[in-house]
């Protein structure tokens, strides 16, 4: 899948979509999102990408910032979800630049156990990020798709 700003390799059996314009991009299995709450998506199994623009802006985003940053969308991510725990997180590359993984646990709608995992990376147009999910009866059998996935991602240079 090629967006403005990066490409990301997905399963052919997935779907790709965003469920309005400029929104988050979702790239599913079969049922691995539902209709949410005020005409939002509720990613079930699969992945997630977004920008989020931090508090101070996007401008002032570099690698120095990225812990500060990924903790900041932690926290707000925490305030519309009680259930929400998180790792601690992790050094990572993806698409060649310094990110960071984080394990989240958290309960879906309906209050079935979910893991996910964040990657956060530090982008012009803020900070880009990749949510990869599943029940933890499944994240064996979504591990190699979800570490080939974010190991596909690329970001062509100069651009956000």
């Amino acid at each position: 899948f090629r967006a403005r700003g990066f490409a990301i390799v997905y399963p052919a059996s997935w779907q790709a979509g965003q469920p309005q314009g400029g929104g988050s991009l979702y790239l599913v299995p079969q049922g691995g999102a539902k209709q949410g709450q005020n005409n939002g998506v509720e990613l079930l199994t699969g992945a997630m990408i977004d920008y989020y623009v931090p508090q101070s802006g996007a401008a002032n985003l570099d690698g120095a910032n990225l812990d500060k940053t990924t903790n900041e969308f932690l926290q707000s991510l925490a305030k519309g979800d009680s259930s929400l725990k998180a790792d601690k997180p992790a050094r990572a590359t993806v698409g060649g630049k310094a990110a960071l993984r984080t394990r989240l646990t958290t309960k879906t709608s309906n209050q079935t156990d979910q893991t996910v995992y964040l990657y956060t990376v530090p982008r012009e147009a803020g900070l880009w990020y990749l949510v990869l999910a599943a029940a933890p009866s499944q994240i064996n059998e979504f591990d190699p798709v979800f570490n080939q996935m974010a190991q596909s991602v690329t970001f062509p240079d100069g651009q956000n």
